[in-house]
């Protein structure tokens, strides 16, 4: 089962986004900044938003900072992609 987050407020400490069966889908509006830790076993990722990347990258994991960064926005699927777009 896939899951849809949609995120419109500041975030006011960790936010954590997990699924263990499914891809995660989430949309950001333009001006949304945090702490990017995305990770996934079996599946990829694909933002499109501006990330500066911090470390290596590669199909199975993203860590970065949205825009400015901030808080600490995880997010985790064990068998699925995860999609982060903004809107």
């Amino acid at each position: 089962m896939d899951s849809f987050a949609f995120l419109k407020e500041r975030m006011g400490g960790e936010w954590s986004i997990r699924s263990a069966d499914g891809s995660i889908h989430i949309e950001l509006p333009q001006d949304f900044s945090a702490d990017l830790e995305a990770r996934t076993e079996n599946g990829q990722i694909k933002c499109d938003c501006p990330v500066t990347i911090s470390g290596s990258v590669d199909r199975h994991r993203l860590t970065g900072k949205i825009n400015s960064g901030g808080n600490l926005l995880k997010v985790q699927s064990s068998d699925g992609s995860i999609n982060i777009i903004e809107f």
